[in-house]
């Protein structure tokens, strides 16, 4: 698959952004939100937005040990298995309606993009991690997946490593 293929093999649209930047979002049809924040930092719903919201909370680090230096909370299996569940809950929707998933993290950079390429993964299936990983870079150029993310949701997905090496290249 290329990259005009991926877009088009997408059920729903996907936007990744920083918490800043959600507002710029407001006239674009958002039906779901995903906050990464770091814990204790909730992003608020937006007083415009009215669909479904879900909020995760870890800090950007990319391993376990990092985070226990730092005395922070990394990404866990479980934030990537609900990451993957809200993407299966936006296909569901997509169905019926259009769909708009947005998700942002603190500056838009690691943790948003690492869940959504892990969802856009899940969505098209093993594969085309390569070229998913490039039409990643073309809708948020400034991406630096959070390895920890991609490697659980590879893991989740039963990628054999096809996600982490792709993100590598």
């Amino acid at each position: 698959m290329n990259m005009s293929e991926i877009e088009k093999a997408l059920p729903f649209k996907i936007s990744i952004c920083g918490r800043s930047e959600v507002q710029d979002f407001k006239e674009s049809g958002i039906t779901h939100l995903l906050s990464i924040d770091s814990p204790g930092s909730p992003t608020a719903t937006p007083e415009w937005f009215t669909g479904v919201h879900r909020h995760l909370a870890f800090a950007d680090v990319e391993s376990k040990s990092t985070a226990f230096a730092f005395g922070v909370e990394a990404p866990g299996k479980e934030d990537v298995r609900e990451l993957l569940a809200l993407g299966n809950e936006c296909l569901e929707e997509s169905r019926s309606r259009n769909v708009h998933l947005v998700i942002h993290c603190l500056a838009g950079v690691s943790r948003s993009p690492g869940a959504a390429y892990s969802i856009m993964c899940m969505l098209l299936g093993p594969g085309c991690e390569e070229e998913i990983f490039d039409y990643l870079l073309k809708i948020r150029s400034c991406a630096w997946p959070n390895k920890l993310i991609v490697r659980y949701a590879d893991q989740l997905l039963n990628r054999d490593g096809a996600m982490i090496k792709a993100q590598k290249r």
